[in-house]
């Protein structure tokens, strides 16, 4: 095995492989298989990698031969991989099979006014939703906007027994890019669509209860949890992170001179740029000199399995979950969990304090007022508190009893 040649040609195959249409995380897994041959010193030969990749003891999967495969040809002379799509390694979208009547309707809000206010992750979320929505009206035989009845609608967003067949929120991203376009018939069309109930947000963030039961938990001298999973509870419980950008955290994203954390947000490509509190780098610096180890990988969070990587965004979560069953908060079946409770528990403990919205709205790096409003979540002890006293007032007796 020419591990040489595998290292310098290996950006030249991961770019042809984008261009032949292969899927991201097929690209992105074959250049993890790669990186991890090179620097295998027990990986002399192709044999040597095939077993490796199958070697159930040291974390092979048995996907991973397809990638060792691959690579070996393309060092061996036989060339770049073939360009026809794989089924499940090349992307595609329902955007692409829309014609000209339904394809227009995306390509009119991705120029509209209402579009260019808002981050490109969220049109692209949007247009996909909507993309899908039109997909399904052209299925029923509808060509144009214009063209479609309250029946073809409710055809696609209901099912047999008149329940929503969608989730909300791609039908409010639907509603969304059809009301902005300005295409003849989109305004109307937006408005066949149920509009979808909206779920109350009351509990969905710690009580002081839970909050002093998740800080006792992580620092705990005896906890069950690893040093990673403590430092992404403090990330997450001090920051109110999205549990993507924790997983995107690089390394030389702490900044130790100036105490910040600096990222640019996966949802909204905005940087962001937070304070570094004693007990979050505390927390990273432990995880990162006991037990991190040395590697390669410019990621701060690693995966404790085969090929010791990049922690995914789910792998974030499940660190959030073992984190609230070690304080024995959100047990019971049902409960609310993740990381998304970290996230409201900011905002709601930011609220309570009297801190300005715009500062809450910067923390938790939104692009839009409308968007941190969703996150003022109702803070009963708070509302007591600003309740008017209406004793003074002259009341009918009985005028403000229950029931």
């Amino acid at each position: 095995m020419d591990k040489e040649r595998l290292e310098a040609g290996l950006p030249g195959l991961l770019g042809h492989m984008r261009e032949a249409g292969y899927s991201d995380g097929y690209v992105a897994s074959t250049e993890r298989v790669a990186m991890r041959l090179i620097g295998e010193r027990q990986v002399d030969s192709w044999d040597d990698a095939f077993a490796w990749a199958s070697a159930g003891e040291r974390g092979g999967r048995p996907y991973m031969g397809a990638h060792v495969r691959l690579l070996m040809r393309f060092v061996e002379g036989a060339g770049l991989p073939r360009t026809e799509a794989y089924p499940g390694r090349a992307s595609t979208s329902a955007r692409d099979g829309l014609g000209p009547g339904m394809a227009a309707v995306l390509d009119a809000y991705e120029s509209c006014p209402a579009a260019a206010g808002k981050a490109r992750t969220t049109v692209r979320a949007e247009v996909s939703a909507a993309a899908c929505f039109l997909a399904r009206l052209e299925a029923e035989g509808v060509a144009t906007p214009a063209e479609a009845t309250e029946g073809d609608v409710l055809a696609i967003v209901t099912d047999a027994d008149g329940a929503p067949a969608w989730s909300r929120t791609v039908v409010r991203q639907a509603k969304a890019v059809l009301a902005a376009s300005g295409i003849e018939g989109c305004g109307r069309l937006a408005s066949l669509i149920p509009v979808p109930r909206e779920w109350g947000k009351v509990g969905d963030f710690l009580d002081e209860s839970e909050r002093s039961a998740v800080l006792a938990a992580l620092g705990d001298p005896e906890s069950p949890l690893s040093l990673r999973d403590l430092a992404i509870g403090r990330v997450l419980y001090h920051t109110g992170m999205r549990r993507g950008d924790v997983a995107n955290l690089r390394v030389d994203s702490v900044d130790w001179g100036r105490d910040l954390v600096e990222i640019r947000q996966r949802k909204t490509d905005a940087p962001l740029a937070l304070p570094l509190l004693p007990q979050v780098g505390n927390a990273i610096y432990r995880y990162a000199t006991e037990e991190r180890g040395d590697s390669r990988e410019p990621y701060l969070f690693l995966s404790t399995s085969w090929p010791y990587g990049k922690l995914s965004p789910q792998g974030v979560y499940g660190a959030a979950c073992r984190l609230l069953d070690a304080a024995g908060v959100r047990t019971a079946r049902g409960d609310r969990r993740g990381t998304h409770l970290f996230r409201r528990t900011v905002a709601s403990s930011m609220m309570g304090a009297g801190v300005d919205r715009a500062v809450i709205a910067s923390t938790l790096g939104h692009t839009s007022a409308r968007t941190t409003e969703r996150y003022m979540v109702a803070d009963v002890e708070g509302l007591r508190r600003r309740a008017l006293d209406v004793s003074r007032f002259p009341v009918r007796e009985g005028a403000l009893a229950n029931g």
